[in-house]
């Protein structure tokens, strides 16, 4: 059985339960783990964010600043639902220097179709 993705630099973990599954994933396969949170919720400081559509209103999403040289990286999240929330994620790191090289759900609930994420349960109505 081969991956579902090639082992990034970084899991890139997409609040909250997506830091449980990034975690996991760096245990097993090697990686460092960065943190993406709701406005205000990070550890550091030093952070930038972008706003994002939600299903009922809007909200920002932020990252820790750390100055990247194209380092790989694997967005983790628990579920896809209309996708504002994973693309958001994607464009934080390219913002961030990193190269995304493969996005990953729990979940894919079939709202979007977006067959550039893998996910482990697919919800078919």
């Amino acid at each position: 059985m081969g991956t579902l993705v090639e082992i990034p630099d970084y899991w890139v973990a997409v609040e909250a339960r997506g830091f449980l599954f990034a975690s996991a994933l760096s245990y097993k396969f090697g990686g460092g783990i960065r943190m993406i949170r709701k406005k205000g919720k990070l550890p550091t400081k030093d952070n930038w964010g972008l706003p994002y559509n939600l299903e009922y209103g809007t909200d920002m999403l932020e990252m820790s600043k750390f100055g990247n040289d194209g380092s790989t990286a694997v967005i983790v999240d628990d579920v896809l639902a209309t996708g504002g929330t994973i693309n958001t994620a994607e464009l934080l790191c390219k913002a961030e220097g990193l190269k995304v090289i493969g996005k990953l759900c729990l979940v894919d609930i079939g709202i979007v179709d977006r067959p550039d994420v893998k996910s482990l349960i697919y919800y078919e109505d």
